[in-house]
């Protein structure tokens, strides 16, 4: 279930008509990356991120989230059934932390599982470990049905929020935000709704700029019962 995402040259945002902390650099983000590798992403049942060059179809590079691993091994056994290893479509969007403008790729293991991961994938020629941002997880989890979003917050930071999905261990329907740079918690919004003996869950969550200035006012997400 996880669709394929593109990646080119930067597309103008025109992030720098907004009154955010690095935004006059944004043009010259984008110039440094007009030249960077066309790239397609997409997540796959083998427990993979794969990576692939849109114009050969060769495979760049390939990762494997923490949270898949143990699945992921099961792969040869001769009495293997499907499962949902890492079924999330990513996201993919140009943040600015640390001084600099980064393009970040964001991911969920879906129906296959309870991780959260970032990569810098400024640019892909010159992947590494070193440009795994970070993997967290948190004790809401469940399985998520959809990519989460990547928003400037009023308070001037950089997030990625997601709907808790299904099958959580508390069953309960939470919005979670992140901080991008680093993964930390920066807010828990605890719905009320469901219980380990009637569980819930939320949706995948879609962000609203009220009054246009570039920051997530308002959050939209449906909370739905979803099975135990």
């Amino acid at each position: 279930n996880s669709a394929p995402v593109y990646l080119g040259p930067a597309i103008d945002l025109r992030y720098e008509r907004f009154a955010w902390t690095g935004a006059t650099t944004y043009q010259a983000h984008r110039s440094a990356v007009a030249a960077r590798r066309e790239m397609v992403y997409v997540a796959a049942n083998d427990g993979m991120l794969h990576a692939f060059d849109d114009r050969t179809g060769a495979e760049r590079f390939a990762y494997i989230p923490n949270g898949a691993l143990s699945s992921a091994k099961t792969l040869s056994a001769g009495d293997y059934t499907h499962k949902f290893i890492n079924d999330g479509t990513v996201v993919i969007g140009d943040v600015y932390f640390s001084g600099a403008w980064h393009t970040v790729l964001v991911g969920t293991q879906g129906r296959g599982g309870k991780t959260l991961y970032a990569l810098d994938i400024t640019d892909p020629d010159s992947f590494s470990s070193g440009k795994v941002l970070w993997e967290t997880t948190h004790s809401d989890m469940g399985l998520t049905a959809g990519p989460p979003v990547i928003a400037h917050l009023n308070d001037g930071s950089w997030a990625v929020v997601t709907g808790n999905g299904y099958n959580s261990t508390n069953g309960r329907a939470v919005l979670l935000a992140f901080n991008i740079s680093n993964g930390a918690l920066l807010q828990r919004v605890d719905t009320l709704a469901g219980s380990s003996s009637t569980p819930n869950g939320l949706a995948p969550a879609e962000g609203v700029d009220v009054d246009r200035d570039g920051d997530m006012d308002l959050v939209t997400v449906d909370v739905n019962a979803a099975p135990g």
